[in-house]
């Protein structure tokens, strides 16, 4: 993408790193935001979480500065830096397709992001790179919820069939640690998003989800397929816009009945 090319299409945002020697724009078509609190964007920040705003890597061009980037990683799966100051400017992920944006580094932030608090879980041992995020690739909009979307969820019964889940998953945790891996929640989440949200009803639950063993793939395939056949009715029955249906699937607040966060079981909600 252009500078010119940029400027003709959507609104564009200027970013640049803290001393100014490299400068970029991005298109103003953010697809997702969020906050990582998972412990490789911990470090890659040095804060207790990182912001940022995914979109298409051609919707982002660097203007100034292209040979003072420093690149840690891979060519489709990187950390972008100024090699003069070190400033965190964005992250190559998901092949190469799509960067994330350091939203610190943006002149301005849009109002029309919105962040969302993603998983606190560590890394799973030999992932490829420590702010890729993988499981940060929700398509959540930031549309307000109207107050009789927010009854209609609460009434829907989406949150006991999210926590009888938890708790199931919890139960299988207690002999299959790996329950908690970044693999087996981002995998978790994969479905959900598509089999409630993106794809009703059109998504086969695999066989394979990021188990250590047969046992541990069937325990949680069958918690997995309990749990869409009572929360899919629920969430055709809401009859609602994308942004309420994605609220009501994805519920930040949720828990398992002995208090473990609903960001320790599922990888995005990434």
């Amino acid at each position: 993408m252009t500078s010119s090319e940029s400027k003709a299409g959507n609104r564009v945002l200027a970013g640049s790193c803290r001393c100014g020697v490299v400068r970029y724009e991005v298109s103003d078509a953010f697809v997702y935001a969020a906050n990582c609190h998972c412990s490789g964007c911990r470090a890659a920040t040095g804060s207790a979480f990182k912001a940022f705003a995914g979109i298409e890597r051609e919707k982002l061009t660097v203007t100034e500065g292209l040979e003072d980037i420093v690149v840690f990683g891979e060519e489709d799966l990187n950390d972008t830096r100024c090699r003069a100051c070190g400033s965190f400017l964005f992250s190559v992920v998901r092949d190469g397709a799509w960067v994330h944006v350091a939203m610190g580094s943006l002149v301005m932030l849009p109002p029309s992001v919105r962040h969302t608090t993603y998983s606190s879980a560590p890394r799973r041992p030999g992932s490829r790179s420590p702010t890729t995020c993988r499981n940060s690739t929700s398509t959540r909009h930031s549309r307000p919820l109207r107050a009789s979307d927010i009854l209609s969820i609460m009434s829907s019964g989406m949150r006991a069939a999210l926590v009888r889940f938890l708790d199931a998953l919890e139960a299988i945790g207690a002999e299959h640690e790996e329950v908690y891996d970044t693999d087996v929640r981002e995998r978790l989440a994969a479905v959900i998003e598509q089999r409630l949200i993106t794809k009703p009803h059109d998504v086969d639950v695999p066989d394979e989800l990021g188990m250590f063993s047969v046992e541990g793939n069937r325990l949680v395939r069958e918690a997995l397929v309990s749990y869409l056949a009572e929360a899919a009715p629920r969430a055709d029955a809401l009859n609602l816009g994308e942004a309420a249906r994605r609220a009501a699937v994805w519920d930040g607040e949720a828990a398992s009945s002995n208090g473990t966060p609903v960001d320790e079981f599922l990888g995005w909600v990434d």
